[in-house]
């Protein structure tokens, strides 16, 4: 599915596949009437920042550093480990340098992204994940450089955490609903 947004109301709505852009579309909300094209393609902002919060049972912050989370959005981000107090911040710069080195190995434009995808994998996810990243071929990104060193850092980032004490969890951020300031909750027991 591909969204879009009605140029009159800003609604947005999806298509099935790039094979509807040239058709003639109604917009449920408002009526307005037009042909599909590429201007109407949905585009999102990138909030300031996101503040993941792993929590309990009981919805309070469980305080467990070294659990590794793993961010989506049309390209993965470095491995993001937890602080001593269960959380990890990701502010759009991150984002932004990670698009840098996506975007040199030409991929498109990603503000065409809604969803930013959050994962607390398992144990055997992550060494299976650093397995493939140190057999890719490719060398360290620079932001990987930047937080890791060189491919040995960024390979112990993945497999040195604490994941087993933890239930993994996915979820999904919708940055048609994010504000400048995302704060998540990750319920991880």
């Amino acid at each position: 599915m591909i969204d879009c947004r009605c140029p009159k109301c800003g609604k947005l709505f999806e298509v099935a596949s790039s094979a509807d852009f040239g058709a003639p579309f109604t917009c449920v909300a408002c009526g307005f009437r037009n042909t599909l094209d590429t201007g109407h393609l949905a585009h999102f902002r990138l909030p300031e920042s996101i503040l993941l919060q792993l929590v309990g049972k009981d919805g309070q912050p469980l305080e467990v550093s070294g659990v590794v989370l793993i961010l989506e959005y049309g390209y993965q981000l470095p491995p993001l480990r937890t602080d001593e107090q269960g959380r990890v911040v990701v502010p759009e710069r991150m984002f932004q340098e990670a698009q840098k080195d996506d975007v040199s190995r030409d991929r498109g434009d990603y503000t065409l992204n809604r969803r930013i995808d959050v994962a607390v994998p398992t144990d055997e996810e992550l060494r299976t994940i650093a397995g493939r990243r140190r057999s890719s071929g490719w060398g360290v990104s620079s932001l990987e450089e930047k937080m890791y060193g060189n491919m040995e850092g960024l390979v112990s980032a993945y497999v040195s955490n604490k994941n087993s004490s933890i239930k993994p969890i996915k979820m999904t951020i919708d940055l048609e609903k994010a504000t400048g300031i995302v704060d998540v909750s990750l319920k991880v027991q």
